[in-house]
């Protein structure tokens, strides 16, 4: 049996009997789509702060006002003074204007 969605196998012929996320679950920051090996990070300007994902809409939009990178669980860090960020930024300096 292969690994099931919001779980992963890291190993080959590593295999899960039963539906048990708590075996190897996917970690915050990243999602698992059915019969994974590994993680896959959400990507840069979304964030996934719970255990378990089991696709890239686990990944949410990154905040008006902050910035995330690949593979966030939080928000990365706040936009630079004098520069906004839009939601779904993935950095700190995204618009330049007032704050």
């Amino acid at each position: 049996m292969h690994a099931r969605p919001a779980q992963y196998c890291p190993e080959e012929g590593t295999s899960s009997a039963a539906p048990d996320t708590s075996n190897h679950p996917c970690p915050a920051g990243q999602y698992c789509e059915q019969a994974t090996r590994l993680p896959v990070d959400c990507p840069r300007g979304t964030v996934n702060s719970a255990t378990g994902g089991t696709g890239l809409a686990s990944c949410l939009s990154c905040p008006a006002g902050s910035f995330c990178l690949a593979g966030s669980s939080g928000i990365t860090g706040l936009c630079a003074p004098g520069y906004y960020c839009l939601a779904g930024s993935h950095g700190n300096t995204s618009v330049a204007g007032h704050a």
